[in-house]
């Protein structure tokens, strides 16, 4: 057999051998993601329907991790719609398998998805078409060298020059609008940067929470005349109790309402 002939045969075998390579590193980085890698600890089942927050607080006692959650509203229309769910996880189930149940469960509206380091349940196809989530729309981020806050105050400038038409993206973090002021260190801390030509502002948020040197997670939804992205704050495990916000505090986080 030639030189000629004995290379001829070894290319194919270095092919395959390469794309055989190629599947297992792509296979284990896909069962080492946190929807797949992070398995039930405990039990989740329900008794009856329940409500986005209660699943929320099922995933964080049994997998260990925070999920954003994300409403399917119609701006103007229901605030509240969503079908009965009541979805389960068996000791030892991946979050990917729970997801998979919420989906069931929400009559395939709503669909787990992971976004960088972030956890989400989010509208998968939307019951109404005539409106657009804030949170779809595409922008250009550039974001280094500041807060949290400053990173999301960009973010609801950016969106809201297009935002869906008397709904804008309005921001709460630790329920300012409430009475409650978020943390100092949501004001302070600087995050690590984040610079996209294009990219959605839900990808956007998850980006700049996941660089905070904190614990968060965020909802969002519309309601009537509303269109609130909330910011979750954690402490040892649990929510972080609120303080009261002065007036100044509860007027400037208002302000960010404006078109710009």
């Amino acid at each position: 057999m030639t030189v000629r002939e004995l290379i001829g045969r070894a290319i194919p075998i270095a092919l395959v051998a390469a794309g055989v390579a190629l599947a297992v590193a792509l296979y284990a980085d896909y069962r080492n993601q946190p929807l797949n890698a992070l398995r039930a600890k405990t039990l989740i089942e329900f008794d009856h329907p329940v409500r986005p927050g209660v699943i929320i607080d099922a995933i964080t006692t049994a997998y260990g991790v925070y999920v954003n959650f994300e409403y399917p509203n119609d701006p103007g229309g229901e605030a509240t719609y969503l079908p009965e769910m009541q979805p389960s996880a068996a000791v030892g189930d991946s979050l990917q398998t729970f997801f998979h149940s919420i989906e069931e469960e929400s009559d395939g509206l709503l669909k787990g998805l992971q976004i960088g380091d972030s956890l989400n349940i989010i509208p998968a196809n939307r019951r109404w078409t005539d409106h657009r989530s804030n949170l779809d729309r595409i922008i250009g981020a550039n974001i280094e060298g500041v807060s949290a806050a400053d990173g999301l105050r960009a973010i609801a400038s950016a969106v809201n020059q297009y935002s869906v038409p008397g709904y804008p993206l309005q921001l709460n973090p630790g329920g300012v609008r409430a009475g409650f002021a978020p943390p100092d260190v949501f004001n302070t801390a600087t995050i690590k940067p984040v610079s996209a030509s294009q990219i959605t502002a839900r990808e956007a948020i998850c980006r700049v929470l996941d660089g905070a040197p904190y614990e968060t997670s965020w909802i969002y939804g519309h309601s009537r005349g509303e269109a609130f992205l909330t910011i979750r704050f954690y402490e040892n495990g649990g929510l972080m109790k609120g303080t009261p916000a002065s007036p100044e505090e509860q007027a400037f986080w208002s302000n960010m309402d404006s078109q710009p």
